[in-house]
């Protein structure tokens, strides 16, 4: 059936701001307009029409979103770094603040062709595809241990024409061959206590995939233990090492590669002024 886009709007924020506050219901009823049935705000405001609309398709959204599922694993994509990623629940969804470690990597190697890069613990993709796309000629290695995350991210790999190798395998089993050398190391591993779960929304509990999220109180370093210590290995020299990770192990995480014999440790808050990035230098 044919229905002019704004009111549906407003049909959607009728029911959305009984859950949602006004902005965040507007801004979720755009995305829909937009990202289900193609229409963008200006032409949802310019009153356009919505030619295949579909009553059924619109309840079963709006009981959805009732129910938390966040809107990205319904409309199957997530804005980052410019792109619209595929993501589903196999996968977290791409966060701001990753952007900020994405801009700082692409900053720190600006001009430099054919950097040999691994991401792991990649999920949907959107670190090691990113700086495949935005750093000249860049080689880069997708890990995950997921078989869903892989999944994804091989679709978006795909969709945005990216050559990478995509690995399916724990950080904890993989390793490079001797004569591999890397010049960037990157991760956003889980780093979530299990008591700071208080702390988030139901969306994320409920629906994005808890070991991508959560690490055991005893080890919460235990991948940034791992991936530093392999660094050191894989790392050229002057190659450069770089984590996202909880605010609350900012100086842990450079004690870490302190000792592990980084140098030009660094780390650095993101937009609302958290520790969330951390970086070091391997000089061999």
């Amino acid at each position: 059936m044919e229905k002019v886009a704004l009111e549906v709007m407003r049909e959607f924020m009728e029911i959305l701001t009984s859950k949602y506050e006004e902005n965040e219901a507007q801004a979720i009823a755009f995305e829909l307009l937009d990202k289900i049935w193609g229409l963008d705000k200006v032409q949802v405001l310019a009153k356009n029409t919505i030619a295949n609309y579909d009553e059924e398709q619109a309840e079963d959204i709006l009981e959805r979103l009732m129910w938390n599922e966040p809107v990205q694993y319904i409309t199957g994509v997530a804005e980052f770094y410019g792109r619209q990623f595929n993501v589903n629940s196999e996968t977290l969804i791409p966060r701001p603040e990753t952007e900020e470690l994405v801009d700082w990597i692409k900053k720190d190697h600006e001009g430099q062709e054919g950097l040999e890069i691994i991401d792991i613990g990649t999920g949907s993709g959107c670190i090691g595809l990113s700086l495949a796309l935005e750093m000249a000629k860049a080689k880069v290695s997708l890990l995950d241990v997921s078989e869903g995350a892989i999944l994804v991210a091989k679709s978006n790999a795909e969709k945005f024409g990216a050559e990478v190798d995509i690995i399916e395998k724990s950080i904890f089993d993989f390793d490079l061959p001797a004569d591999k050398k890397l010049d960037i190391v990157v991760s956003n591993p889980p780093y979530v206590r299990p008591w700071e779960e208080v702390m988030m929304k139901e969306n994320v509990l409920e629906y994005e995939p808890r070991d991508a999220i959560f690490i055991e109180e005893e080890a919460p370093l235990i991948f940034y233990i791992d991936i530093a210590e392999k660094g050191a290995k894989w790392l050229k020299k002057g190659g450069r090492i770089y984590f996202e990770i909880n605010e609350a192990f900012g100086p842990e995480t450079i004690e870490l590669f302190e000792k592990l014999g980084y140098s030009n440790c660094e780390l650095r808050k993101d937009f609302v002024g958290k520790d969330r990035m951390a970086a070091a230098t391997w000089e061999g």
